[in-house]
């Protein structure tokens, strides 16, 4: 069991015990965290991107205005095997270690459920909410350069995504999948259907939408709950799902790519059924049976 001495002892031989050990609190619960892409690595540390989220809970400023659900964006030092010296791995669970410094924080539509990066790309977010529709975010500094902060009615706001995947008639809020070769997206949702987006038709939106310009800074009042309003949305690029599978009777609550195949997929959801699934019996939306 354990108690206040142990935990202490614990503490005290964490230099001992570990070749590397760092500890940072956060100000809010936090429901994800990914690895980002490897910004630098030599022969005693790594520099790489860390993404977590912070769950506000509906919490206001003091001027009554509220707090957004956030993606924090960092970089994270990991320093190699026997590199770090004891005295700078005394722990304190109450003071930020230096090892993970915050690059940016982008303001969320509601709060972060899922969020998976796209292999290869790892800067590329997808994200699931407390709503139909999923988000994109590109982290890169030429993404983050496009990404205004968009304004909403009620005195909030949020970082405008690089696009909105649509196709879920209901929430979509837990199950998420890209396939390992970073090429397919898949969701699925209270509305007991699994979608399939092409990255391709992602990364077209995205151009078109930089060509085109246009001002999104500016929107309606507040989605209650999470996601974006119809007239939110098409302030954004839209990319709708390629591939519609069904099969499930009740909420799909997870998905998940054959890591060796793009076109394989399987599903578990409330009815109590695994459904596998194989994207090159159905070429259009709508049709697709269990394999």
């Amino acid at each position: 069991m354990l108690n206040d001495d142990v935990y202490g002892r614990w503490k005290s031989l964490v230099p001992f015990l570990y070749d590397w050990f760092a500890n940072t609190p956060t100000s809010w619960p936090s429901l994800c965290v990914r690895w980002g892409d490897v910004v630098e690595s030599n022969e005693y540390k790594t520099k790489q991107r860390l993404f977590l989220t912070e769950q506000v809970d509906d919490a206001t400023t003091s001027s009554g205005r509220a707090v957004p659900n956030t993606i924090v964006v960092c970089q994270a030092e990991i320093l190699k095997p026997r590199v770090a010296p004891a005295e700078a791995m005394i722990f304190d669970e109450f003071a930020k270690s230096p090892v993970l410094k915050k690059e940016r924080t982008l303001a969320h539509p509601g709060e972060v459920n899922r969020m998976r990066c796209v292999p290869g790309r790892e800067h590329v977010l997808v994200t699931h909410t407390d709503a139909p529709e999923l988000f994109v975010y590109d982290t890169s500094a030429a993404g983050m350069g496009k990404a205004a902060q968009v304004k909403r009615g009620d005195g909030s706001s949020y970082t405008a995504p690089a696009c909105a995947l649509r196709g879920h008639t209901e929430n979509a809020e837990y199950a998420l999948a890209i396939s390992a070769c970073g090429t397919r997206i898949a969701s699925g949702g209270k509305d007991s259907r699994v979608l399939i987006w092409d990255m391709r038709d992602v990364e077209s939106a995205a151009v078109r939408e930089r060509h085109k310009g246009g001002d999104a800074s500016t929107s309606a009042a507040a989605v209650v709950g999470g996601g974006l309003s119809k007239a939110e949305l098409e302030k954004h690029p839209n990319v709708w799902s390629r591939l519609e599978f069904k099969g499930h009777t009740d909420t799909i609550e997870d998905v998940v790519f054959n890591p060796h195949s793009a076109h394989e997929l399987c599903s578990v959801g409330d009815d109590r059924n695994v459904l596998f699934w194989d994207a090159r019996t159905n070429k259009e939306a709508g049709g697709g049976e269990p394999a």
